[in-house]
């Protein structure tokens, strides 16, 4: 995990900086990050961020990984992610069970869950009453939730969360996003009522290595 902060504190710093400028309604603030391609770096870029906001600001933070079809996150942080939110959401674990903290590195204020047992996720599962029940038990004592989404495109539950978030960003890959698809993106987002913090251009220093290469 700490290579993992070291990559991405020059992205993130600003991320987790804007978020705690925002005045939200409702506590935790639900912060809701996705993309428009597969790649874009969004769990990364999800999961430095709430650990900046824990260890910056000294707050409880909740950390969920909703790409139940190709969950990630345990990998980067380093932690078990066997048991997670697909398997609350079946029924085989109550959340307590379920989440992690990062121990390891004195990052109790981060409380994180995993997609666990992978699968596909099933049509509005995420904002039924079993779902918005398990966001609600895991954002208990917590000042921010940071949901890391699947692409918005690509996937109808991403598009049933933004009713359920207070805010999103938006991280687009260098190099393979296009502008079309990012002012599309950006379009539906608002559309949903969400407020958008900004959008975050991830993997700028792979791409100056291509050029250089060229």
């Amino acid at each position: 995990m700490n290579k993992l902060l070291s990559r991405l504190n020059h992205l993130v710093d600003p991320v987790w900086t804007e978020i705690s400028r925002q005045t939200f309604a409702r506590t935790p603030a639900r912060i809701l990050f996705t993309s428009t391609e597969r790649g874009a770096g969004t769990t990364s870029i999800a999961a430095a961020t709430a650990i900046g906001l824990a260890r910056n600001l000294r707050v409880n933070v909740a950390l969920v990984e909703a790409n139940l079809q190709a969950p990630a996150l345990a990998g980067y942080l380093g932690i078990q992610g066997e048991i997670g939110l697909s398997d609350v959401l079946d029924g085989r674990v109550d959340v307590d069970k379920a989440v992690r903290r990062l121990e390891a590195v004195g990052e109790l204020r981060l409380h994180v869950l995993t997609g666990g047992s992978a699968r596909l996720a099933l049509p509005g599962e995420l904002a039924a009453p079993a779902g918005l029940a398990a966001l609600n038990k895991l954002g208990e004592n917590c000042k921010f939730m940071i949901i890391d989404a699947p692409p918005l495109f690509d996937h109808p539950e991403t598009r049933v969360l933004l009713r359920e978030v207070d805010a999103a960003i938006l991280v687009l890959r260098s190099g393979h996003a296009r502008r079309e698809e990012a002012q599309r993106a950006v379009r539906e987002l608002q559309e949903s009522g969400v407020r958008v913090i900004g959008t975050l251009l991830n993997r700028a220093d792979e791409a100056i290595d291509r050029d250089q290469a060229a």
